[in-house]
């Protein structure tokens, strides 16, 4: 398998009276399986390995490897029901942007 660099812009957007919430999300994003880089609070950079050999596949792949990873942590901090992530990917030979909400 070979190795992809990704980076993955986001917003964390808080219903109205749940900025604590969408601050607790914030901070969980930056913690775990990514870098983060100096001064652009809201990137993160990371690698990939895809299973799928189709670009199209791997797309869909990476989309929901994100897609998995927010989820869980809209989840943990409870904020589920409470805040929209806009995100936007972009991973080295996949392509075009992937542009998604969750």
């Amino acid at each position: 398998m070979a190795k992809h660099y990704l980076q993955l812009t986001y917003s964390v957007i808080p219903d109205a009276n749940r900025g604590d919430e969408a601050a607790k999300v914030r901070r969980a994003l930056r913690k775990d399986n990514y870098r983060t880089v100096d001064n652009l609070e809201t990137v993160l950079i990371g690698t990939a390995e895809f299973d799928k050999t189709k670009k199209e596949d791997q797309r869909k792949e990476a989309q929901k490897g994100v897609k998995d990873f927010i989820t869980s942590i809209l989840k943990e901090e409870e904020a589920e029901s409470y805040v929209t992530v806009h995100c936007c990917l972009m991973v080295d030979g996949l392509g075009e942007p992937m542009i998604f909400s969750i």
